[in-house]
């Protein structure tokens, strides 16, 4: 009886980890979503994501619906991938890249950042040409980090 218990927990968490959910953020119906989002799906792609919609997530608006439901997707260990409805990537709050979010661009490009204050190699060995390194001004990058990312074709941004 115990092992029926456990191989459906299992069966149950497995699934989940393979269950995706799309959401729009241009149509978000809070009615709609519920915890059973993230109860069945690990990852949730929310697409078309606006600059003030990361404005109001970096702020935490609680009066938004759609930052509290994220923010109660993180809670359940949800995996969100933000995917840009913009272009501007200088738009995005520097607050978010703290989160533990993954942000596209509307090009499909994934958003990585690295906050040591060196950056090295084996922080951008796994960085490809989909890949856009956002950098800060005060951080430095070692001679051997600059060829790969140079070599490699991988798109720089320095913020401030």
């Amino acid at each position: 009886m115990m092992d029926n218990l456990i191989e459906a927990i299992v069966k149950i968490l497995v699934e989940r980890q393979e269950n995706s959910l799309v959401v729009s953020c241009e149509d978000f119906d809070e009615k709609l979503r519920t915890t059973k989002d993230f109860l069945y799906h690990q990852t949730i792609h929310l697409k078309q994501v606006g600059a003030i919609q990361l404005a109001k997530l970096s702020k935490l608006d609680a009066e938004d619906a759609v930052t509290v439901w994220m923010t109660k997707g993180l809670e359940y260990d949800c995996k969100f991938i933000l995917h840009l409805g913009f272009s501007a990537v200088c738009l995005i709050p520097t607050a978010l890249y703290e989160w533990p979010i993954t942000i596209e661009t509307n090009e499909g490009k994934r958003i990585r950042v690295c906050s040591n204050k060196i950056i090295t190699y084996s922080d951008v060995a796994l960085l490809t040409e989909q890949d856009i390194l956002i950098r800060f001004r005060h951080q430095k990058i070692t001679d051997l980090a600059k060829e790969f990312v140079e070599k490699n074709k991988i798109q720089q941004i320095v913020r401030t």
